[in-house]
């Protein structure tokens, strides 16, 4: 009752009070998206609508053994899988990973008339201390029929960097950083639309940790607008490289300030998926790229 008149009116909870008075103002209470017109109003962010209408290409660079070996199986996965996806994906998809080879382009271990020379070539710059991890990479390639790497945009030295992160950043990094840029830079004006570049290393060792941060550093010197992904393997919780947790720390460091995203792969969780749920107890990086595509 109202003790002013003592004309009785009903009582309305809150929540129904604002029910009735957005039912008197003509507000629909549907869900964003289900009234009519309102999927025509809803529009993708620009970012995402330039991405999906023109894929940037990706720069790889592989930095030492862990980080060619990585590289090696992520370039043959893509080449293995891309007919999977639909065919107006497909192009792009190739392009931001791989391009055509030129037609003045020659190897020393491919003759001209060879399939493999012929087929795309990865956007991918290599670089190890050591050749022989290289020069792997460049075989096992070329075996393949469906891509191959460009044997003009290595780097390789007789000498390693003896796990010692300070010898791979300083005394190395200072060395190659001219020869290093200018493979990049190579690599970087072959694509059309450049999308940034996706760094592959470890963070135990002297090559992938200490000359991939140093590398990471002066791309971000000489890209600074660009895209600077990294993508980092973290070492066993006891490893054979007794100065790895110095490493894995002085890297991580290094990154922070130079990276847009670091993507951490852990060694002794790819152990344990690989033990207990794919049942691969002879682990390799071939044994379980090979059980994951059969």
């Amino acid at each position: 009752m109202d003790g002013n008149t003592g004309i009785g009116r009903p009582e309305f909870k809150n929540h129904e009070r604002q029910k009735l008075a957005r039912g008197r103002r003509g507000i629909d209470e549907s869900a964003p998206g289900d009234r009519p017109g309102d999927r025509s109003r809803i529009r993708e962010p620009r970012a995402f609508r330039d991405v999906v209408a023109m894929p940037g290409s990706v720069v790889t660079v592989q930095l030492g053994q862990c980080g060619n070996q990585v590289g090696a199986e992520l370039f043959d996965t893509l080449s293995a899988e891309i007919d999977a996806h639909p065919p107006r994906d497909r192009a792009g998809i190739r392009r931001a990973f791989f391009r055509e080879p030129h037609r003045d382009e020659h190897d020393d271990d491919v003759s001209g008339a060879s399939t493999s020379y012929m087929a795309p070539v990865a956007r991918a710059v290599l670089i190890d201390m050591e050749p022989k991890v290289v020069q792997a990479s460049l075989r096992r390639a070329k075996k393949t029929g469906r891509w191959r790497y460009d044997g003009d945009r290595t780097l390789a030295f007789q000498s390693g960097s003896g796990n010692n992160w300070a010898r791979g950043y300083h005394t190395y990094g200072d060395a190659v950083r001219h020869d290093v840029l200018d493979l990049v830079a190579k690599e970087a004006e072959a694509c059309d639309h450049m999308g940034g570049f996706v760094l592959m290393q470890s963070m135990a060792g002297g090559t992938g940790a200490g000359l991939g941060a140093y590398v990471a550093d002066a791309l971000r010197d000489e890209y600074p607008t660009s895209t600077l992904m990294n993508h980092c393997v973290w070492p066993y919780e006891s490893g054979e490289v007794i100065v790895q947790a110095y490493n894995t720390l002085l890297t991580l460091s290094s990154l922070l300030d130079s990276s847009d995203g670091i993507a951490i792969v852990q060694n002794e969780e790819l152990h344990q998926v690989s033990l207990f749920f794919i049942f691969v107890w002879a682990i390799s990086m071939t044994s379980c790229f090979v059980h994951r595509r059969a």
